[in-house]
């Protein structure tokens, strides 16, 4: 089972992946928790490079795409492959079937056709009553 420092923190990358599932595939860290997970001093570039292969490696992804220098940063963990990874992928890296899982998101599009579903039903109630 993952290790969960007594106040509940993080301390190993099991832990952040359960955390991350327990919480609908997004889990919101600062960048002093992914830090002290690699057991770096600071936040140069090659940490936090490495940091970032790491997730990947662990099945997860990160925002913003470039992690924070500062350990006070937040930074949101996602799992990869999941439905929010599916939409980080469409919104970061263009492509048709992106686009098409944007437009599928979209609440007015959804809207409009369960309108238009209704107003299909009442014709059809109207049709049955005549």
């Amino acid at each position: 089972m993952a290790q969960r420092a007594p106040d509940g923190g993080i301390t190993s990358w099991d832990a952040l992946k359960d955390a991350v599932q327990l919480n609908a595939g997004v889990y919101l860290t600062r960048m002093d928790v992914l830090r002290d997970l690699k057991q770096a001093g600071r936040l140069g570039n090659h940490v936090r490079e490495d940091i970032s292969r790491t997730l990947a490696s662990n099945g997860m992804g990160h925002l913003p795409d470039k992690l924070p220098a500062y350990q006070e940063e937040l930074v949101l963990i996602y799992g990869l492959g999941g439905p929010i990874g599916d939409l980080v992928r469409a919104v970061l890296h263009p492509s048709k079937e992106g686009a098409e899982a944007l437009r599928n998101l979209n609440p007015n599009g959804a809207a409009s056709k369960l309108k238009r579903i209704g107003e299909l039903l009442d014709e059809i109630g109207a049709i049955i009553d005549d």
